[in-house]
């Protein structure tokens, strides 16, 4: 499904102010899939009395057609939109980097197994959805194309994965004063420039924040690491600092964005995170209006 940005941003919730946004550009070739968070069931019409006809399975991928309501429609039925991370994705194969560690590598594949060691049957340590970023610490060369050493939140050896899932972070430097506005009742941000409003978009706050105006810095690409009540996530990433150890980050691991959900203090989509990592420049502030 070939797709403007407006487009793009309006299936993550997100609502475009502005006709441009500089860096927010994307991939000529890529096709929006939606990936599957859990087991999924895809109903043959999009209510909860329909007939289900079909699963998803954890990281299954579908193309995605159109979004109303809540559902997801993709070629084979109906889906809902909390159950799948919607993903641009390019299909063709993405060459490894010619990159010598260490260097911050986010997952371009639909997910990224980390293993003990090098081999798809090792036992597995983590799994990073599509959009996480962690650092390469090393590399052993193999078919098809090898795999990376990566270190977790601490810095130490994580794991390994293979390489084939992953491409170099890279993003365009287009730092300006930011100026973030972030209701906790409503669960939604609005970024704004030089007293423009750029864009708003739904977000998922970790835990309720006290009110203030904080200045807010780049903090590390990826490899920030979340706890939740059953789950530990490895490699967030593009994360904005502020305040008292607290972070804007893009996750992976849920589409729930509008409602509080454990993790960081400021949640967004992983596509956001990069964008907003790229605009925030000296002097950029968020501002934290009570959740009342």
């Amino acid at each position: 499904m070939p797709l403007s940005r407006r487009q793009f941003l309006h299936m993550a919730g997100a609502v475009l102010l502005t006709p441009s946004l500089t860096p927010f550009s994307l991939p000529s070739q890529a096709v929006l899939y939606g990936r599957a968070l859990r087991a999924v069931s895809v109903y043959r019409q999009p209510r909860e009395s329909a007939a289900v006809i079909q699963h998803l399975w954890p990281d299954q991928i579908a193309p995605i057609i159109d979004l109303k309501n809540g559902w997801i429609r993709i070629e084979d039925g109906f889906i809902h939109k909390a159950d799948v991370q919607p993903i641009l994705l390019d299909l063709r194969d993405v060459p490894t980097a010619d990159v010598q560690p260490p260097f911050w590598a986010e997952v371009h594949a639909p997910a990224a197994s980390v293993r003990q060691w090098c081999a798809a049957d090792a036992p597995l340590v983590t799994r990073i959805g599509h959009g996480g970023s962690l650092q390469v610490i090393d590399y052993l060369p193999g078919p098809p194309t090898g795999w990376y050493g990566v270190a977790g939140a601490a810095g130490a050896l994580l794991g390994w994965t293979q390489a084939a899932h992953w491409q170099p972070a890279r993003i365009a430097d287009h730092g300006m004063p930011l100026q973030l506005l972030l209701d906790q009742q409503v669960q939604r941000i609005t970024v704004m420039h030089d007293h423009q409003t750029l864009l708003e978009a739904p977000v998922s706050t970790g835990q309720r924040l006290a009110v203030g105006v904080y200045a807010l810095d780049r903090g590390p690409v990826g490899g920030l690491r979340a706890q939740t009540n059953s789950m530990t996530y490895e490699g967030l990433p593009w994360a904005l600092s502020f305040g008292d150890q607290s972070a804007l980050a893009g996750v992976y691991w849920h589409n729930a964005f509008g409602e509080p959900m454990p993790g960081p203090a400021i949640q967004v989509t992983t596509d956001l995170a990069r964008w907003l990592y790229a605009c925030c420049g000296m002097d950029s502030q968020i501002t934290v209006l009570d959740a009342r």
